[in-house]
């Protein structure tokens, strides 16, 4: 059986804050946004560049483009890699 993925989506002056790890999708931008609990965080915009010092923004999933794509977060300590797989 086929399962379907929907996420909140509409104009983004109407998107509400998103509760941690939930997704929205602004209608009027095309962009997808991640939710903190207190906060949207646009997601593949502006560009991120991940360090070993702490994030602004921990427990959200972080792509490390420099060392081929590594699926990562920060847990408030230190990073944490993420097994997964691409394409």
């Amino acid at each position: 059986m086929a399962r379907k993925l929907q996420i909140k989506r509409g104009l983004k002056k109407d998107m509400p804050t998103l509760a941690e790890g939930e997704l929205g999708f602004a209608i009027d931008e095309k962009s997808v946004y991640i939710g903190t609990g207190t906060e949207n965080i646009p997601v593949g915009q502006g560009g991120v560049i991940v360090s070993a010092t702490n994030p602004p923004y921990n427990n959200v999933l972080w792509i490390d483009t420099a060392n081929g794509g590594v699926a990562k977060y920060h847990d408030g300590t230190a990073w944490v890699n993420v097994a997964a797989t691409w394409g």
